[in-house]
């Protein structure tokens, strides 16, 4: 999944993970610095680093991992005497 920001003249400056957990409350800090580290957020079709301060019209585009399925399986456990 694609999530899509246009930078607002109010957040010219700010650095690029603050802005993005600003827009995106679902997103953590961490997150966001792993899918800038992975080139997974790209502003303007280039490929930024996590210091990238925001212009006013600035496209930003962030590709969201896909949860992971897992599976789960019942266990066994001993009865305790």
């Amino acid at each position: 999944m694609i999530k899509k920001l246009i930078v607002p003249k109010e957040k010219v400056g700010i650095r690029i993970d603050k802005v993005i957990g600003e827009e995106f409350s679902d997103l953590s800090r961490n997150t966001i610095q792993r899918l800038i580290e992975e080139k997974k957020i790209v502003v303007n079709d280039s490929i930024i680093k996590s210091s990238y301060k925001c212009k006013a019209g600035d496209e930003i585009l962030i590709e969201e991992d896909k949860p992971k399925e897992i599976e789960l399986k019942p266990e066994h456990l001993a009865k305790c005497k």
